[in-house]
């Protein structure tokens, strides 16, 4: 996005693919959700929160074209992520392991919404869409702009001034309106809505805050397909310290691995979950290695319902956050396992551990690590 002139807003990637042909499409170094279309019609989404760079599409027989939609969801503003935060697809993109190219390249930075010719025919596809309208305003004054009616995600406009971001999970179910943007008489609104949503905008005096759940995630309890770590590939044992500290762990000699696997045995409050804020592994000489190239493999469980406690968590660098196995609805017990795949086979000495912090439940006792250069066997 930024070599193309743009920090804000969305970008479009185009392309033709023949078909048939079904399989992943892998969007290397996505920032920070895309939304895929084939000829006008949604098949999947990744997002960044969650780790995800790919989604699984079907292409029939002929030539068909492929949308990728991308939005800047905003940017980390500290720590060593700072340098590498592009937006848009900085990596090759493939589906079914095969690369894709002769790209066109669409800005949307979200300037000029004055200047968009809208029509009155219903739009083909379920592409996102600019809404239109007008309402009247006697006697202009600060306002609140309540979005829950119908509508998903998007921006809203008013007389061309941008309000900001509406997403229907929350926690802002309202926008703020300044009575400067507002005018006597006529006001234009225009709503954009990438999920598809649509419906009406009411006025309301006081902010409103309510959080809903992403149903994108809310049935995704498991993360990728078991695996079975051989006995041989066992690292590393032991018993976590109570309390909420941060933990550094030694190994007796340094591994080579790519793969590696957590395993919780028990929890120091001998409940059924296992949680972790963050993890970190350490190279030969005892520095922490890069994250941005690592990625959760599988996770037995993960909350996603009751909670966002996604098993990605355990890397995004923010000590509140955790992944939390399953407890709505359900409540697996012990062992639980979580594997990273670091990207590529390093030189490790250990790692470091931090518990969740605002509560004991799920804080790890004792466990185990194995790790492997090559993928662990699956799991029969």
């Amino acid at each position: 996005m930024e070599a193309l002139g743009q920090s804000l807003g969305f970008i479009l990637y185009r392309t033709k693919v023949n078909g048939p042909v079904k399989g992943e499409l892998k969007m290397n170094n996505m920032q920070d959700r895309a939304i895929v279309y084939v000829d006008g019609k949604r098949q999947g989404a990744a997002d960044r929160r969650y780790k995800q760079d790919s989604c699984d599409i079907v292409i029939p027989s002929g030539l068909h074209t492929v949308d990728i939609f991308v939005e800047n969801m905003g940017r980390i503003n500290f720590g060593g992520q700072i340098q590498g935060e592009r937006k848009g697809i900085r990596g090759p993109i493939t589906l079914d392991g095969k690369k894709l190219e002769n790209f066109l390249i669409y800005n949307f930075p979200c300037k000029g919404v004055e200047l968009i010719p809208f029509s009155g025919k219903k739009p083909a596809g379920d592409q996102p869409v600019f809404h239109r309208g007008y309402f009247n305003v006697s006697n202009p004054k600060d306002t609140y702009l309540d979005m829950r009616d119908g509508w998903k995600k998007g921006v809203v406009w008013v007389n061309g001034r941008n309000l900001g971001r509406f997403w229907f999970i929350g926690s802002q179910q309202a926008l703020y309106c300044p009575g400067e943007y507002l005018k006597p008489g006529k006001n234009e609104i225009v709503v954009l809505d990438v999920d598809g949503g649509s419906g009406t905008v009411k006025g309301v005096k006081e902010a409103i805050y309510e959080v809903n759940r992403d149903p994108a995630m809310a049935d995704v309890f498991r993360v990728g397909k078991p695996v079975a770590p051989a006995a041989g590939q066992l690292v590393h044992k032991g018993s976590f310290a109570k309390g909420a500290d941060q933990q550094e762990i030694k190994f007796r000699a340094p591994v080579q691995a790519r793969y590696i696997a957590i395993v919780s045995k028990n929890a120091h409050d001998n409940g059924p979950h296992a949680a972790i804020a963050e993890l970190n592994f350490l190279d030969a000489s005892g520095n922490l290695l890069p994250r941005e190239q690592w990625s959760v493999v599988y996770a037995d469980s993960h909350e996603t319902t009751g909670e966002a406690a996604q098993a990605g968590l355990v890397m995004d660098n923010q000590p509140t956050t955790y992944w939390h196995t399953k407890w709505q609805g359900d409540n697996p017990r012990h062992p639980h396992m979580i594997v990273l795949d670091l990207g590529k086979v390093q030189k490790l000495s250990g790692f470091r551990y931090l518990p969740r912090q605002d509560r004991e439940n799920g804080r790890i006792k004792d466990y185990e690590v194995y790790a492997s250069p090559k993928p662990f066997k699956p799991a029969k």
